[in-house]
């Protein structure tokens, strides 16, 4: 059992329904391993820029130790980085290959 979380690379931000999935998994899923089973897909790589790719997946963080990344910002509940691929057009291999 899992749950796919998608929201689109070139949004460059975790829209309000992914915030609602971390909410969700952090006060409504038992258990140490909860974020386990999550995986956050960013769609549509095929419209993004080279910049948005980057800026969705970087461990980078801000002057105030807050994560800059799309991926990371959805996992900073999590206890370690969780599963995050990206998707395109008529490619799913990565998301395939996650679950």
């Amino acid at each position: 059992d899992g749950v796919i979380v998608t929201t689109p690379v070139p949004d460059g931000r975790v829209k309000l329904g992914a915030q609602v999935v971390q909410l969700l998994v952090e006060h409504g899923f038992l258990g140490e391993d909860k974020w386990e089973n999550i995986i956050l897909v960013g769609t549509k790589r095929d419209r993004a820029t080279p910049e948005e790719l980057e800026l969705f997946g970087t461990d980078r963080v801000d002057e105030d130790g807050q994560p800059v990344g799309i991926a990371a910002q959805f996992f900073a509940m999590a206890p370690r980085r969780g599963t995050f691929v990206t998707t395109a057009k008529d490619d799913y291999g990565e998301l395939r290959k996650a679950i």
